[in-house]
């Protein structure tokens, strides 16, 4: 396969190897080694090299059996492995063979795919559930030609909402839908702006939730499971309204007390380190995102820890977020250890729990990726990864780095490298994998070509033509979904 060999670039991704501390294995006698080419006698009476025939036969046998043995143990174990990744969010069921378009949707555009449920947007609606084996449409979120935005958040997105498109979410909790009108309040002929939000199942379509907000949306956050919206008011005043997409419950509605909107705008709404809003025009309002209070500094102090995932022997994966991110494992015991960084957790890695991947938190202003022991929290060894790539998954033995246009492949105990192959730049590559195979957007000799790449060997399994504008390829129930300029496209 073009580019499953160590190119030029693949010397990019260095690897630094961290000192080992613990017991050095000291080398042992060796037999002899025959020279090569010298026949091997073997000396002794007829009876005795019967007897060592007899002996050679019976542990040829013996050694075959051991072997058939361990390989149908392998192989049930593998096929177990492969089974619970099917049940993980984001992961396919196996993949036996090429996949091919079964359903098209022309005018459609990707909002989020995950959890056996395609979302897309279109001019007619804001939001269409549709499945993924059929393309048929499910359910359907706003009025005809109802003008709105809607994105994706998973069980623990954080960060800006945006309604450009949604980063891809191995695991979908909620839809959110946003549309503006305008309506006079009663006894009052002025236009007013409103802002309705609709929380929806991803699933079934049911409507959770709905807040409807006076004001020019400005901002919308999510924090720990909740969204933060942040408005300006005709009277230049922001108000900045904390609620639960689950049941509707506000927990917080906090008004500026004075002017603090620009002319024409707000200015600028950001969020500190992880809990604190600053929000500047003609004024300034900084508020906790934790209780809608004004915090005794503007420094972010405030650290909240959430389990991320749990280990395959049952240990708990802790993540502390404040100035900076923090990872613990804790087991029956109490903490087995705790370094700086981000757990790449068990969303999406189906392996012995033997190493983690903790990646650089947006604070650290670092790009080094971090392996360590899951036992003792030692680390094995670190890479640079620089701004325009990110750590896609670990998979078995394997870890996965994905550049602008490569994905490298790297030995999840010592970093050493595997294998790398190039991929569309136009395409960003994205962990859909059944754990045997990953399928990557390559460069064709026509156009872009979908790629079944090994996982752990690297070479192509099977090759089959991509549309020539496709934007996007993500996991979906069985098999993909692919957008494209045109629309979206489901493959299976």
């Amino acid at each position: 396969m073009r580019g499953s060999r160590p190119g030029p670039e693949a010397a990019a991704v260095e690897v630094e190897l961290v000192e080992d501390d613990g017991p050095v294995a000291v080398p042992g006698r060796h037999a002899a080694t025959p020279h090569p080419g010298r026949p091997v006698v073997v000396r002794g009476a007829r009876g005795g090299r019967r007897h060592g025939v007899r002996a050679l036969v019976a542990a040829v046998v013996a050694t075959t059996v051991a072997v058939v043995g361990l390989n149908l143990g392998l192989a049930r174990g593998e096929r177990a492995r492969l089974a619970a990744l099917a049940e993980l969010p984001g992961f396919l069921e196996t993949v036996d063979g090429v996949l091919e378009r079964r359903w098209s949707l022309d005018g459609a555009r990707l909002v989020g795919a995950a959890d056996g449920t395609v979302l897309v947007s279109t001019s007619d609606h804001m939001l269409h559930g549709v499945d993924p084996g059929t393309g048929d449409i499910r359910w359907t979120v706003g009025e005809r030609r109802e003008r709105g935005w809607c994105a994706v958040l998973g069980p623990r997105t954080s960060g800006p909402v945006m309604e450009h498109r949604t980063a891809w979410l191995p695991s979908l909790h909620r839809a959110v839908c946003h549309s503006t009108t305008w309506d006079t309040v009663p006894g009052d002929d002025v236009l007013r702006r409103r802002t309705t939000v609709v929380s929806v199942d991803p699933v079934s379509g049911h409507r959770a939730a709905t807040s409807v907000l006076t004001g020019r949306l400005v901002m919308v956050h999510a924090v720990g499971g909740d969204l933060v919206h942040v408005l300006a008011e005709d009277d230049g005043r922001v108000r900045v309204v904390r609620w639960d997409p689950t049941d509707g419950r506000t927990r917080w509605d906090v008004r500026s007390d004075g002017v603090v909107a620009a002319t024409g705008g707000i200015g600028t709404a950001s969020v500190i380190g992880s809990t604190t809003l600053v929000v500047r025009g003609r004024g300034v309002m900084v508020l906790d995102l934790e209780n809608g209070d004004v915090p005794p500094d503007r420094r972010d102090g405030v650290a909240t820890t959430a389990e991320a995932g749990l280990l395959s022997d049952g240990a708990r994966v802790l993540v502390t977020v404040g100035s900076r991110t923090r990872t613990a494992v804790l087991d029956g015991d109490g903490t087995r250890w705790s370094r700086l960084g981000v757990p790449l957790v068990p969303l999406l890695h189906g392996h012995a729990d033997d190493v983690l991947v903790l990646r650089p938190d947006v604070e650290s202003r670092s790009d080094r990726v971090r392996v360590v022991d899951v036992a003792s929290g030692r680390e094995l060894w670190r890479t640079t990864v620089h701004r325009s790539s990110s750590v896609l998954t670990q998979l078995g033995s394997v870890v996965l780095l994905a550049g602008p246009v490569r994905v490298t492949a790297l030995d999840a105990r010592s970093g050493a490298h595997r294998w790398d192959v190039e991929t569309l730049a136009s395409v960003p590559a994205l962990p859909v994998t059944d754990g045997r195979v990953l399928l990557l957007a390559v460069p064709g000799d026509g156009g872009p070509d979908l790629v079944a790449v090994d996982v752990v060997h690297g070479h192509q399994v099977w090759r089959t033509p991509l549309p020539d504008d496709a934007r996007a390829v993500e996991p979906a129930g069985s098999g993909l979904v692919v957008e494209t300029r045109a629309g979206v496209e489901g493959w299976d």
